[in-house]
């Protein structure tokens, strides 16, 4: 039963990041610890060549559209992209199991990550609820932020697996000036890069044994990105911002009720 509803959240995964070019990592990464019982760690790596694959093929669809902006695209991808190898090849492998124990509390290495996950997509949700406009504020792009941010998200994405967009979107929308789709479109394809780098540095310190496995995932969430894309095409921006915000923000409470109080 369990497996039935992980792959049922797979293909609503796909459905998400085709919709609102974001949020995948977001249900993956549960659904691989708490549906497929799959350590955390190894979670991480399914979760990032998952994303990644299914983030470039719903890319694609995005870039026909013309919903994508290259320049920034290239501005904020790159510092992302360099980030996720350095902390995936550098950073992780050197991080303990057990972080410390205080009395008889032991904080480990998966609790803390995902903790970590869920207290962004907090900051990240309200953000996107508590703004009502419909247009980005007319801030002038600024270069160094973007490639700082970029990078920031790019860590994160090492740490944790995230593809990143319920952060990307955010960073688009305010302070490049796009619009929620073009933001959308131009988020896939960065996602979709710091994922597959993640994946494939990350199999150099843990091979994946389970190809087969991988591959029904992958080939589940792109179905789901197929659904997404279309549905995407009938919802208005607004709508996409305010159920993306809604979404992170139960799935985040979710994630911190179930580390703190039910591991």
């Amino acid at each position: 039963m369990l497996y039935l509803l992980g792959y049922f959240g797979i293909l609503l995964m796909g459905i998400t990041l085709g919709i609102i070019g974001g949020g995948g990592s977001i249900i993956a990464l549960p659904i691989m610890v708490y549906l497929f019982k799959i350590p955390a760690d190894e979670a991480i790596v399914y979760s990032l060549c998952i994303i990644g694959c299914t983030s470039i093929f719903a890319s694609f669809s995005n870039i026909r559209q013309k919903n994508f902006d290259a320049v920034i695209a290239c501005k904020f991808g790159a510092a992302s992209v360099l980030m996720v190898a350095v902390t995936r090849s550098l950073i992780v492998p050197n991080i303990p199991t057990v972080l410390f124990t205080v009395n008889n509390l032991t904080i480990y290495k998966s609790a803390a990550l995902l903790l970590l996950f869920a207290i962004l997509m907090l900051v990240a949700a309200l953000k996107m609820i508590s703004t009502q406009t419909n247009s980005p504020a007319k801030n002038t792009p600024n270069g160094f932020f973007l490639i700082f941010r970029g990078a920031a998200i790019g860590v994160l994405t090492g740490l944790i697996g995230a593809g990143g967009g319920f952060l990307i979107v955010p960073t688009l929308i305010y302070h490049a000036n796009l619009h929620v789709k073009k933001a959308i479109g131009t988020s896939l394809l960065i996602i979709g890069a710091n994922s597959l780098i993640g994946f494939g540095v990350s199999t150099i310190h843990a091979p994946v044994h389970h190809w087969q496995q991988l591959c029904i995932f992958i080939s589940i969430a792109i179905v789901g990105a197929l659904v997404g894309i279309a549905l995407s095409k009938k919802m208005s921006n607004q709508k996409l911002k305010i159920a993306f915000g809604w979404f992170v923000l139960i799935t985040g409470i979710y994630i911190i009720i179930k580390e703190l109080f039910f591991n």
